[in-house]
């Protein structure tokens, strides 16, 4: 807050472990107040809609060979169930962040639509990862 930040970085987005974020009080002109005033996530998520697609798959792409590194020191089975449920967790953040981005008064129609086909993709494997883990936990 207050630190005379002349414009807010779009790749700050996907720093999905931010749990605080205010930046309000700078001189930045790109983001208006009503979103800065909004929770951690949903200015994560503004953030990342504001970023062009290869270059949010690029920085996804990056931050999670840094995850999988810092996570590649753990035992062959605890590794295994961390990724089964670090992949719902994924998912859900997924599902929260599209929740989020179909909330913009600014999308067109055509972006809604595919964003609520992706809502639901997400969902549907949300399911069945749950499932699996489900499965593989009882039997």
């Amino acid at each position: 807050q207050n630190n005379e930040l002349p414009i807010i970085p779009p790749a700050l987005g996907v720093l999905r472990s931010l749990t605080s974020f205010d930046v309000r009080g700078n001189p930045q002109r790109g983001i208006r107040m009503g979103v800065l005033d909004r929770s951690c996530p949903e200015i994560l998520a503004y953030l990342r809609s504001r970023m062009d697609e290869a270059d949010l798959r690029s920085m996804e792409a990056k931050m999670g060979e840094v995850a999988s590194a810092n996570s590649s020191t753990a035992g062959s089975a605890g590794a295994a169930e961390a990724d089964g449920s670090g992949k719902v967790q994924q998912l859900k953040e997924s599902i929260e962040d599209i929740t989020i981005q179909l909330n913009n008064v600014h999308l067109t129609e055509a972006k809604k639509y595919a964003m609520k086909k992706s809502l639901a993709l997400h969902k549907a494997n949300l399911i069945k990862e749950e499932r699996r883990l489900r499965m593989q936990a009882g039997g």
